[in-house]
């Protein structure tokens, strides 16, 4: 009884977890979307014609957007293939009574998860460094 306690706990958590990396993922991808907007916008509507200072920091910005939006998707599909090899980890503990295993795609999955956000993070400093420069 104590065992089928603990994996009962165990998949409730992990669920947790699971809900928390796609919000995650959700939220990383519409703020990424949403500066690479903005400094799309920005670069259209208020820099002058001439080339402006520093253009390296929005070439920065824009591949660090992108890498984070490559991230995040990879990461929906990692989540995906995660949840099924978690699913017959779990199968198999059943069967044959040992420990539940956890999936070497989580660990992926969580690295993928930590450099999507870091990326974003760089895309927006080298946006604001931008910003400073031209204005």
């Amino acid at each position: 009884q104590e065992t089928q306690l603990y994996n009962k706990y165990s998949a409730d958590v992990y669920k947790t977890i699971v809900l928390n990396i796609e919000n995650l993922d959700k939220n990383v991808l519409a703020m990424t979307t949403f500066f690479l907007g903005l400094s799309l916008i920005f670069l259209i509507y208020f820099v002058d014609d001439e080339i402006p200072m520093r253009i390296v920091y929005i070439y920065s910005s824009w591949s660090f957007f992108l890498t984070s939006i490559t991230l995040t998707m990879l990461s929906f599909i990692l989540g995906w293939k995660e949840n099924e090899a978690q699913i017959d980890n779990y199968r198999e503990s059943l069967i044959t009574k040992e420990e539940f295993k956890t999936s070497k795609i989580r660990y992926v999955l969580i690295y993928c998860n930590y450099l999507s956000l870091s990326y974003l993070i760089l895309g927006i400093t080298y946006l604001y460094l931008f910003v400073k420069t031209n204005f």
